[in-house]
């Protein structure tokens, strides 16, 4: 018995119970009698939220993040200010913030922002320059 001849009664049940899926999603039509009930627009305010993107370093072999850093891959990221949230995964690079508070009414978002870098200053040595 040929494989095609031995596989064409699956594919028939297959095929059936995809199309009874498709007819099962499909929503259905309103009656003709009853008069198509729909809620009135309303319009909805859309919130604006303060939005940037933390600043990130890469992380050298000897070197650690400061504690308001965090170490992700090879780079150490900002966390974000008080006041904000991340935006999509603590994982995830860049890291966006946003604002807990949605701005005023009628106040649009500045431009998409990035954190200014700050680097660590390195402690002293405590060696004195020759020549001095």
């Amino acid at each position: 018995m040929p494989l095609r001849t031995a596989l064409y009664p699956l594919f028939c049940a297959v095929l059936i119970a995809w199309s009874g899926m498709t007819v099962a999603q499909q929503p259905k039509a309103a009656s003709k009698g009853a008069p198509a009930q729909q809620a009135p627009a309303q319009k909805q305010a859309t919130l604006y939220y303060d939005r940037y993107q933390a600043s990130q370093r890469l992380r050298l072999r000897r070197d650690t993040c400061m504690r308001d850093e965090d170490m992700m891959a090879q780079y150490c990221v900002k966390k974000c200010q008080e006041g904000y949230l991340i935006v999509g995964g603590p994982e995830e690079l860049p890291r966006q913030c946003r604002s807990e508070k949605p701005l005023p009414a009628g106040e649009l978002p500045k431009p998409f922002r990035t954190q200014p870098a700050i680097q660590p200053v390195p402690p002293p040595t405590g060696k004195a320059v020759p020549g001095a």
